[in-house]
């Protein structure tokens, strides 16, 4: 007897973490509600909510399943810099992909065991290249929230414009060489703009942590 013969007709399949997860990822993190989630899982939201207690729950099932599935680099023997930039814009890449995660993130942080294990593990191969523990793990916190905090900027700021259009004008009280500098730094492409700040975290930590 298959599964369908088993299971009443229409009766959803019992979730797990990783549908429940997907539904979660499909829905979008910029305004995500639990009804959404379950609509798209066929249950209802009580039934959602005997598997997460809340929205951080929703979040950090989500992020554990986006880090989980995503092919991260491997360091190729000492070539720490090629590997930290690559790591760097692997996450920065997966976040930008998935519009409001740069937000919700930070709510789970290192109380998500999949994030902790990346994190361990690209310190650890730092280690293995010649950091001392310590310089390893401030590299690595680092510019892993550079990625995520330039695009949390980003996020930020449409979200306030989207309140107030006023808000797109920000840069007009700066100088006006600046402001140019600054308007095409939020408001132009997000790759250019962030590729130059990894190129000084980069350059400032083969500078003072590898000196």
């Amino acid at each position: 007897m298959d599964d369908t013969e088993r299971r009443p007709v229409g009766r959803p399949r019992s979730l797990t973490d990783e549908r429940v997860a997907d539904a979660i990822i499909a829905c979008g993190f910029t305004d995500l509600k639990a009804v959404d989630v379950a609509e798209r899982l066929s249950v209802n939201p009580a039934t959602l909510y005997r598997h997460v207690s809340g929205h951080t729950e929703m979040v950090n099932l989500a992020v554990s399943r986006l880090v989980a599935t995503t092919v991260w680099p491997a360091l190729d023997g000492d070539r720490w810099r090629e590997y930290l930039e690559s790591v760097t814009w692997t996450l920065w890449n997966l976040v930008r992909s998935h519009p409001g995660l740069a937000t919700a993130s930070p709510a789970v942080g290192i109380t998500n065991p999949e994030l902790m294990s990346l994190y361990s593990g690209i310190c650890l191969d730092l280690i293995g290249a010649g950091f001392a523990p310590a310089d390893a793990g401030l590299a690595v916190d680092f510019v892993l929230d550079l990625a995520i905090d330039s695009l949390k900027m980003r996020e930020t700021l449409a979200s306030q414009a989207a309140a107030d259009p006023a808000v797109e004008n920000w840069y007009r009280n700066l100088d006006a060489d600046l402001a140019e500098a600054m308007r095409e730094s939020m408001h132009g492409d997000p790759a250019a703009w962030f590729g130059r700040k990894l190129e000084v975290a980069l350059d400032g930590i083969e500078h003072v942590l590898r000196r």
